[in-house]
């Protein structure tokens, strides 16, 4: 790690960057919260959306892209050349997938992800300060490593940076217990500052409102909270390697603190951690010559608004729809016997000429024909969403589906290697953490192959300090990050066993490697959710030579066999679409049904 530079800071100067950094995201966060109002919908809250969405493809587009990015906790790979160190490295290897799930990474993960999705996610990786433990409830105590997101309302970054690594100073603002700052020895000035309690305002310091309005609304004093807390601004300097830890104002203004007549940070420490500081990013679309990426949802935010439109519109047109009866010459009487008979009935009228029904209104042929172009435009967009989520079929066979399938992952191919890269250095920060913790005994396992069990291995911090940080492969397994489900295990399984190892048998038995029919039973019925299925097998000695029964076993009939190919109508969901948007489009619009009234 590089040497931290002297703390030659003009603190006034960079609470002023910061919040003219802040004004320049102000655009960044109120486009976001208007598409995350959209994609909450108009039920979740009262400042979610409020007209209505018959199709919230917003929903549909998170749900199943965040799923094919992130749906399990990652799985690392850590390799050393040094083969004396190979044993370390394969326990502290277990240690840390152990590590990653207690920690529950995976949910920091897809928080990251979902926000990438709308604009960019950040995901700071350090050792928690008392106030940020005691924010997360204790589920971590203070001084071990974490990892969590940072929201867009609460993040600012030098706004002259062109990309990310050009960024001369980041930070987050952080809201903690005010009991956590004064009593702890970090923030010596706080104590003696005697800082103040301040709002969790609704609002941000430039007026646009926070997201987590959202989810509070507009009820009650926003004012009242069960304890005190105080907001401030932990700021990053990338050159200096140093951290700051400056007030907020009631309206969440970065400001120095004026001790002694003097304006300082109410803290500054060195950066203890991995060189490259304890914020990563995670964007999808890289917009040219700016630090900012840009989320894939905002490419189908328009498309989105006219296909909720044109769907609303429909209904409405559907609701306006009547069905009447006139009548000219024709008797009072007659008109009331039609009118009181029930469906089915016979009844006897003297003017039958004279009744004609009717029809009114009705949604529009060709706005219906419009809709589905729109979401066929849609699903195109978004990489054949329909498709990646199982949605339906697209095509005529289920092979054919699989060669689309794959086609289709292509376009998030590029979103999978992004998140695979942000993964593999958030946790390789983590793991430099882990690994020059100077208490901290691990105990991992190494496996032995060819061999059913593992050796316990102990690492103490002396046994790490031994191996340098700098000399472990770190790898992230990137198919631990894909969705697959008991049948997809199964499928797979059922495929390397009957196109792999069966014919390989005989030279596998050769070796001494035989095929465990009791455990693939199990693995079948595990899958396959049928524990009755281990109950039909019994586990014995094999049957004899003479009992076995071969010899009644029918031999299979021969002969020749007749194949017949029958073609079948394209019966997909693209393929249903396309008629009725050929139907609707042919159908006359003032025919006896649809608009007839409108003429008139």
């Amino acid at each position: 790690m590089a040497k931290a530079r002297s703390p030659e800071v003009d603190v006034v100067r960079l609470c002023r960057a910061m919040h003219a950094s802040r004004r320049a995201l102000e655009v960044f966060r109120q486009e976001r919260m208007q598409a995350v109002r959209r994609y909450a919908g108009s039920h979740y809250s009262s400042e979610t959306a409020q007209t209505l969405r018959p199709i919230n493809f917003l929903s549909l587009y998170v749900s199943i892209i965040s799923r094919n990015l992130i749906s399990h906790d990652p799985r690392v790979l850590l390799d050393t050349n040094d083969r004396k160190n190979r044993a370390a490295i394969s326990a502290l290897e277990s240690w840390a997938n152990t590590e990653i799930v207690r920690m529950n990474l995976a949910d920091t993960l897809l928080r990251a992800v979902v926000d990438a999705l709308f604009s960019f996610g950040v995901v700071k990786v350090g050792l928690l300060t008392p106030g940020e433990s005691e924010m997360q409830g204790w589920t971590q105590e203070f001084g071990q490593p974490f990892a969590k997101t940072i929201d867009l309302d609460d993040f600012v970054i030098d706004s002259h940076a062109r990309t990310w690594e050009e960024a001369a100073w980041m930070g987050h603002r952080v809201r903690v217990p005010l009991a956590s700052l004064t009593d702890s020895p970090l923030y010596p000035k706080a104590k003696a500052k005697s800082v103040q309690a301040n709002r969790d305002r609704q609002w941000n310091e430039t007026g646009d409102e926070r997201i987590s309005m959202i989810q509070r609304q507009y009820v009650g004093d926003d004012s009242v909270e069960a304890y005190d807390y105080v907001d401030v601004w932990e700021v990053y300097l990338c050159r200096e390697k140093l951290v700051l830890t400056l007030l907020s104002d009631d309206g969440g203004v970065p400001l120095p603190s004026d001790f002694k007549g003097e304006k300082v940070p109410l803290s500054v420490r060195p950066w203890v951690g991995p060189y490259c500081g304890p914020y990563h990013c995670l964007g999808f679309l890289t917009v040219p010559g700016q630090a900012i990426p840009k989320g894939p949802i905002q490419d189908v935010l328009d498309m989105d608004e006219h296909l909720n439109g044109c769907f609303q519109k429909l209904i409405d047109q559907a609701a306006r729809q009547k069905d009447l009866l006139a009548y000219g010459s024709a008797s009072d009487s007659d008109v009331e016997r039609v009118k009181n008979a029930a469906d089915g009935e016979i009844v006897r009228v003297t003017s039958a000429d004279q009744l004609k029904p009717l029809a009114f209104g009705g949604p529009f042929p060709g706005n219906q024909a419009f809709a589905l172009q729109l979401w066929d435009f849609l699903n195109k967009v978004s990489g054949n969403l329909e498709l990646m989520g199982g949605l339906g079929a697209q095509s005529k066979t289920a092979t054919q589906d699989k060669l689309l399938n794959m086609n289709s992952s292509r376009s998030v191919v590029d979103m999978q290697q992004v998140t695979v890269k942000f993964t593999a250095d958030v946790i390789k920060s983590l793991t430099w953490f882990w690994h020059h913790h100077p208490q901290k005994v691990m105990t991992g396992y190494q496996e032995i192959r060819g061999l059913p069990w593992k050796i316990p291995q102990v690492l103490t911090p002396a046994r790490r300090a031994s191996i340098p940080h700098d000399t472990i492969d770190f790898q992230v397994n990137p198919y631990t990050f894909q969705y697959q489900t008991p049948q997809d295990r199964l499928g797979f399984l059922n495929q390397v066993i009957g196109q792999v190892l069966a014919p390989m048998m005989p030279i596998l038995m050769q070796q001494g490697v035989y095929f465990d029919v009791s455990r693939y039973v199990d693995l079948i019925a595990e899958y396959g959710n049928a524990p009755d299925l281990t109950d039909i097998f019994r586990v014995g000695d094999p049957p004899t030579a003479e009992g076995s029964g071969a010899e009644d076993v029918p031999t299979p009939q021969t002969g020749e066999k007749t194949y017949n190919r029958v073609n079948t109508s394209e019966a997909t969901e693209p393929g249903q679409n396309k008629a009725v948007q050929q139907a609707l489009l042919n159908q006359n619009p003032g025919g006896a049904r649809g608009y007839q009234g409108a003429a008139a």
